[in-house]
């Protein structure tokens, strides 16, 4: 029963922001990887932490930024000037297949700036911003805020994101234009029809 309730338990993509019990905070750099087709790598920023929950003691990962390195001269930049946001995904564009990996030109990024639910910490139940950057991770702009769900997305064109998404009540499609980091329009769809079970 003792070691029961002293276990530890693990959670992934999690940022305790609860400060009313003391957090034990370690960072670390995971691996580089090559972004295909460039001459830049990317290695994620992750933070571990340590705390009580209750009876639990709990430990929680995340990744908080990246680091882009060029491979040809070696200078390195952050992808974004704070580590204190969460990062869910990272989608690097266009996207190919098994048998074709075309170059990467766009990088997005939905992250967790904020405890929109108010739990004590970032995660994915949490409201959550796309953002977009090049593919050597230069150019970062954040462009749409409050996602609760993505829908989906797909490339127009070389440079035209459909990103599908809902807030609040509404569904959403909003048109991105990547080398601007620019939406270009957003437009609500259909509601969806309420139905009665026949009697």
């Amino acid at each position: 029963i003792l070691r029961d309730a002293t276990a530890t338990r693990h959670a992934d993509s999690i940022v305790n922001v609860d400060h009313s019990s003391p957090v034990v905070l370690h960072w670390q750099l995971g691996s580089f990887e090559r972004v295909n087709g460039t001459d830049y790598l990317r290695a994620d920023v992750g933070s571990e932490q340590s705390y009580e929950q209750g009876a639990y003691e709990k430990e929680a990962s995340a990744i908080r930024n990246y680091l882009f390195v060029n491979a040809t001269d070696k200078t390195s930049h952050w992808l974004i000037d704070s580590d204190e946001q969460l990062i869910l995904r990272v989608i690097d564009l266009p996207e190919g297949d098994d048998n074709n990996q075309p170059p990467v030109k766009w990088t997005c990024y939905e992250l967790v700036k904020s405890d929109s639910n108010h739990d004590g910490r970032l995660s994915g139940s949490d409201s959550r911003t796309l953002a977009a950057s090049d593919a050597a991770g230069l150019g970062y702009k954040e462009l749409i805020d409050g996602i609760d769900k993505t829908l989906g997305y797909t490339m127009r064109d070389d440079d035209m994101l459909l990103y599908f998404y809902s807030s609040g009540s509404k569904n959403l499609v909003s048109e991105i234009s990547l080398s601007s980091r620019q939406v270009t329009v957003t437009k609500e769809l259909p509601a969806l029809h309420n139905t009665t079970p026949a009697n």
